[in-house]
């Protein structure tokens, strides 16, 4: 089971109105926050809710709030990986941002990003253990780590390969650093899940881009321009806005 959970002010606000209690607190005294569930976000967890989660075993999938203190769950010994409901839609981009996040976060707290958290020697993680997070974690934090997350025999093929023959990885002392740094989704050259091949020499196989594209812009145009219509007010304020392309 899968859920967002304390992931903004609102939900906490609206369950303490309705229950008198966190969002982990209720799903605790329901019976369901166990290691069968995982919850994204968890922005606005207490620290009681953290210790109802470590004594639960479940795992949270860190998302969008670069700066939560996912450092400090690890530590904690709950299981945690990235989510992708972010605001990049690229996981290459979230590895940067959350090391940024991380960095920002130890600065604001001890005022130095060396600031121990647990037995780590760094408050932010590494290049190896952002891709862990990106890869074999969060296949273990959904309980999946079985199926796939590594590459070893009996799992499905899930790989991808990166072109690293561009300026902004090569030159370089460690791809891996390179990568996680100055990476993009433009430079994953193949794609490959359960042994299907979804993308080659850098063209995805299965869809036709342009006309996916076109028919996703059709559609975009066609849902404002009802929206315009039924609320001119909004329309009115939109052209004030984007006098530049009048």
């Amino acid at each position: 089971m899968t859920t967002h959970l304390s992931q903004s002010w609102r939900e906490v606000q609206q369950v303490q109105k309705l229950f008198s209690k966190t969002p982990p607190q209720h799903l605790h005294d329901l019976g369901v926050l166990d290691a069968q569930l995982t919850g994204a976000h968890c922005t606005y967890a207490t620290e009681k809710d953290l210790q109802l989660i470590v004594g639960s075993g479940m795992g949270i999938l860190h998302c969008r709030a670069v700066t939560d203190p996912f450092v400090r769950w690890m530590d904690m010994g709950i299981p945690v990986g990235l989510g992708t409901d972010d605001y990049f839609h690229d996981m290459l981009q979230l590895l940067r941002e959350n090391r940024a996040g991380q960095a920002a976060r130890a600065r604001l707290i001890e005022g130095a990003e060396e600031m121990l958290a647990g037995d780590r020697k760094t408050f932010r993680p590494g290049f190896y253990e952002l891709l862990e997070l990106a890869t074999r974690r969060g296949a273990e934090t959904l309980g999946i780590d079985g199926q796939v997350g590594s590459l070893e025999p009996g799992k499905k093929a899930d790989v991808i390969t990166i072109d690293m023959q561009n300026p902004y990885l090569t030159p370089t002392k460690d791809p891996l650093t390179s990568i996680v740094l100055y990476g993009s989704s433009a430079d994953i050259d193949t794609v490959i899940v359960d042994g299907k091949i979804l993308k080659r020499d850098g063209a995805l196989t299965t869809i036709d881009v342009p006309r996916a594209l076109g028919m996703a812009q059709e559609k975009v145009e066609e849902i404002i321009d009802r929206f315009f219509s039924e609320h001119p007010e909004q329309r009115e304020a939109w052209e004030q806005k984007t006098a530049y392309g009048q």
